[in-house]
């Protein structure tokens, strides 16, 4: 992998949102070509009857510090920010982030750690996947 996850760190925002900040950093030397990676995030929710799923919440990412290039050796931020469903009862339970480069899987990271298991990242991305 010349991508990797350093960090994942869920905070509390304005309103009914939560930030997930992801700390992604390259292997060193590496040449990153921006326009083969991704970074998928999914985040789940507990509806009222105990249901996990998909959240059906818009989720927006944004990069901290652009351009994003990786040339400084140092791990490159992106937020995902999550808004809570206006559904009573409906809760976060976590998050699965998955980053690809040239269309391999190379790192994940879930809190909790069951949601991975559960909901599997594709190993690689095809025109199919999202």
């Amino acid at each position: 992998a010349i991508l990797g996850i350093v960090d994942t760190r869920l905070s509390d925002a304005e309103g009914r949102k939560k930030v997930l900040r992801i700390s992604i950093k390259s292997r060193p030397g590496q040449s990153i070509d921006t326009t083969q990676m991704r970074v998928h995030v999914f985040f789940y929710d507990k509806d009222s009857a105990g249901n996990i799923e998909l959240t059906e919440s818009k989720i927006v990412t944004q990069w901290i510090s652009p351009p994003v290039n990786w040339s400084e050796n140092e791990p490159e931020l992106l937020d995902a920010t999550y808004t809570a469903p206006s559904e009573p009862g409906t809760e976060l339970v976590g998050y699965v982030v998955g980053v690809y480069y040239a269309g391999e899987l190379q790192d994940t990271r879930a809190n909790p750690g069951s949601l991975a298991t559960e909901n599997p990242l594709p190993l690689y991305l095809t025109s199919q996947n999202p």
